[in-house]
Parts: structure tokens; sequence; C-alpha cells
């Protein structure tokens, strides 16, 4: 008689036995039936139901919503909770230690930019499990080529790719266990003998019927050979180094096509991805005003990118070594502004316990963004106008003056004009700090961009989902008014609430504030 089944549910922080034995949900702190901590959203997840010899899940999220039958062995990710289904026995169930294995494995997930650390963790567990001392891990590149990316006690340049054990485990998809090479037909093989294999396992790493890899583990004796426990655990880790591999490979193709994107859109290198032909001519002014060291003011509505012109300004300038320091002067009250701005000596007012260095200093060779420039009161305006013409700094509390080499590029929403002619703000600080002027238009100024910057935030987010004709329609009606912070906003929403490959309006509309310019087909 089969031993009942146990779902395991792996979060970042958790791996959880769960033996269940009637319909329960599964989620984060605020969950209906088993909370689970590493969960990023509070709610169930899945219900889960126990039915003889599988498991029924019934998805809450994203794309794998319904009813889903696993069967031991079996595993479903839902989002950032994976869930695995494995026979409950003395002999089969995994150990706290193989428990605590998961959830390392698990911990992968979410950094998947490091595959070598990945696979070298996974490498390491089926070692131990295996009781072998030597080992390494194949696996496929975007080329569609094999190469080594972990490995321990061997040498990555032996011919591996030629062993036929090797290959066989990738032709087969199905593992292999060689208790000892004397006698057997690999015994003749050059890298296993070469490297000291006596015995030798192999597991493919297969997700949704590719290869995308092969685990290989040794040792320099004969082994005796796994229990069914340990091959089970064994598969169980393999098939989450699978994973991983599947995740990092599609996140790397993701990246590729986003940069092919961008240079296919782009007649040369520049800081804002655009098809405008009045934002490309602001790029390229940026780009001639880079190499001198010209106060430049940056004009434009909230979420256009004025920090990313700015700092692009400094990379391209002969600054670029040195610091790039922003500072949003509309979100700091003016009395800690001048003390964040121009720096302080210990006890130059209530609180000023030990002395700190100012913005300006810390910009010293490089630098500094003052963004929300507009909005700096009239006392700030004066102490920044003397910064700038005596080019020195004079702490709170301090009557010695610093000299500094800083390059200054604002940034505002507001007509500082305008301001100039009301009185609101000084008109010889406005000549200081616009030596050259560079306006960033808002999105619903260059429509084209939108479907531009939502296909490269789609890619990024989701890359396996698209928009459809009426989400385009829907996009394109927007009047954006938060630009492109809200546009990618928008779009990371609708990746994850989407239920279908297809991102439909209504997965767009939550929660947005944009308005549309015609009501005509809203």
């Amino acid at each position: 008689m089969k031993s009942p089944l146990k779902i395991y549910a792996l979060t970042k922080d958790q791996a959880a036995g769960l033996s269940l034995t009637s319909a329960t949900g599964l989620g984060g702190a605020a969950s209906s039936g088993v909370p689970l901590k590493g969960l990023k959203e509070k709610d169930d997840y899945v219900i889960v139901s126990p039915a003889g010899d599988k498991v029924v899940v019934h998805g809450l999220k994203g794309s794998r919503k319904g009813a889903i039958e696993l069967m031991a062995g079996e595993h479903l990710i839902v989002q950032d909770l994976t869930l695995l289904v494995l026979r409950e026995s003395a002999s089969e169930s995994p150990s706290n230690g193989a428990i605590d294995d998961l959830t390392e494995l698990v911990a992968g997930f979410s950094e998947p930019d490091d595959l070598s650390r990945s696979m070298q963790t996974l490498l390491d567990k089926l070692l131990r499990l295996a009781q072998m001392e030597k080992g390494l891990v194949i696996n496929k590149t975007l080329k569609g080529d094999f190469h080594v990316v972990s490995q321990k006690g061997v040498s990555p340049n032996d011919p591996w790719m030629s062993e036929s054990l090797v290959l066989e485990t990738l032709d087969s998809r199905e593992p292999r266990f060689v208790q000892n090479i004397v006698g057997s037909r690999y015994e003749s093989k050059r890298s296993l003998v070469a490297t000291g294999f006596i015995s030798v396992f192999a597991w493919p790493l297969v997700v949704r019927g590719e290869t995308l890899g092969v685990l290989l583990v040794g040792s320099s004796k004969p082994h005796s050979g796994l229990s069914e426990a340990e091959r089970q655990q064994a598969a169980v880790y393999t098939r989450l180094g699978a994973l991983m591999l599947s995740f990092y490979l599609r996140d790397q193709k993701s990246k590729e096509e986003v940069q092919a994107l961008r240079r296919s859109m782009q007649p040369d290198e520049v800081p804002l991805l655009t098809e405008s032909k009045e934002l490309l001519q602001t790029c390229e002014l940026a780009r001639r005003v880079a190499a001198s060291d010209l106060a430049v003011l940056v004009h434009g509505e909230t979420g256009v990118g004025k920090e990313v012109l700015a700092s692009w300004i400094h990379q391209k300038s002969d600054r670029a070594k040195g610091p790039f320091v922003p500072v949003n002067c509309g979100a700091i009250p003016s009395e800690l502004l001048e003390s964040l701005l121009f720096g302080h000596r210990r006890g130059a007012f209530t609180g000023a316990l030990a002395d700190q260095t100012g913005k300006f200093q810390q910009a010293d060779g490089g630098t500094l963004f003052l963004d929300e420039i507009g909005d700096l009161s009239e006392h700030l305006q004066v102490k920044l106008l003397r910064v700038l013409q005596e080019k020195t700094v004079e702490p709170l509390g301090s009557n010695k003056a610093t000299k500094i080499d800083v390059r200054i590029v604002a940034a505002t929403h507001k007509d500082l004009q305008q301001l100039v002619e009301q009185g609101k703000f000084r008109e010889d600080l406005y000549y200081r700090l616009a030596e050259m002027t560079l306006t960033i238009p808002p999105l619903r100024e260059r429509p084209g961009d939108i479907l531009l910057l939502a296909t490269m935030f789609l890619k990024n987010f989701a890359p396996q989902k698209r928009f459809s004709h009426k989400a385009w329609e829907w996009l394109k009606a927007q009047e954006w008014r938060g630009n492109v912070r809200e546009l990618m906003s928008c779009v990371k929403r609708a990746s994850v609430l989407a239920t279908s490959e297809e991102i439909q309006p209504q997965d767009l509309r939550v929660l947005t504030s944009a308005k549309p310019v015609s009501e005509k087909n809203w």
C-alpha cells in the first residue's frame, strides 16, 4: 500500500512540510489556512486538497489559476511560492536537514543573476547527499552550446561534452547511476578515469521537456548506491536546479532582447529610450554639453526621467570618475536641507551631536544634482548663489570656508522664468543654474514612445506575456500624468495581475490614475 502524500511549501524564507487531510489555504501572513514566511503578498495563493494518489491545487494568483493535479514527485510554482508533492513515510520523507537544504535552494530564485553561486549550492547539496567528493554542473547557454558553470575537485577544461555518460544523460533525460566504473562500459572513458572517478551519478536538468544541463557527482571509491528516499530527494534538488537555470536563461534572453530593441530604435547610445525627434535632439544637446563645465537646468514634468538624463551627463563628462550626488530639494524641509547641502559642525544647533559633511563636499570632483530646484526657499537661494559664485562652502556653525570643485545639474517641473517674474526665484541664481537648459517633453506629447517603453517594461517583467490589440489601444489613449514612472508601474502591475499570456485593458486599468486623452473608446 502506498504511503500518503505530503506537500512541501517552499518560499525564500521557509520550507514547510504539510500533511493535509482537507482543503487548506496556503499563503502569506493573512492566509485563511497556513501562513508562510517570505511571500510578497499576504492573502491565499492556493487552496490545496488531498485526493488519494494526487493533490489538487486550486491556484488563486497569477497565470496558474484553476485546478491543477499534482502527483508524487511533481511541483508547481505560483508566483513566489513553490509546491512539491512527495510520499510521506519514515524512509522517504525528507529530514529536517533536507528541509533546510530546500529552503537554501529556493533562495536561489531571488538571485537569478548569480547562476554560478546557485549551481554551486546545488552541487554541494548533491555531494553531501551522495557522500561523494567531486562533481560539476554543465549548463546550456543562450547560443545552445554547453559549458561547465560550477565544479568541485575536477577540471572544467576536460572534454566533458565528449563523455558518453554526459551525452547519454542529456539525450535520455534520465539519471545515470554507476556505482563502480571498473568492469563497466565507462571504464575506458578518458575524463572519468583522469579525474579519478570510480563511482559516478548523473542527473539531467530538464524543464518542460527541454534539457538545460546535467549535474555530475562522483567519488574515487565505489559506491553502495542511493536509497529510494535519497533518489527522490536528489530528484527534487535537481528539479529545483533546473528551474533556477530556466529562470536564469529566461532573464538573460529578456535582457538581450531589450538591448537589441534599444539598439534598433536608437541612432546611437542615448540615455532615454525614445523615437521622439524632439527628445533625441535634447539628448544630442546633452551629449555636447557633457564635456563642458556648463551648469545645466533640466526641465520636465514628474516622472519623465530628469535624473536619468542628469546622471548620463555626469557619466559622459570628464567628472565621470567622481561622485554623482542627487538631492531632492522639494522633499526635505528648508531647515534640514540647509544642513544637508552645506554640512554642519557639532553644536551648530540642537541635535547636532557630530560634524556632518554636506552634499556639496561629498560631490567634490563630481556632479551635484539638485532636483526640484524651484522649491528652494529664498534663504537657501541666497546661500546657493554665494556658493556658486565663490566656489566655497561654509558649514553651519563654522567660520571657515572650504573650497569645492562641483558641477551643478539642476531640475524642475516648474517654470522658473515665470517664478523670476513673480519675484519667487532669484534672477541672478536662475542665470547661474541655466547656462544650458534641456527640456524633456511629457509622455503624452510623444505617443510613439508609449508603446516602445511599454514593450521594454513588459520584456523586463514578464517576457512570456504580450499586449492584446485592445490593450495597445488603451495604452495609447491615456494621458499618463505620471509619465514614464506611471507607465512602468502600470505595466509591472498588469504583468502580475493578468490571468493569461495576453494582457487585456482590464489588467491595466486597476489603480491607474492616467486619464484617457479621448473617451471615445472607453
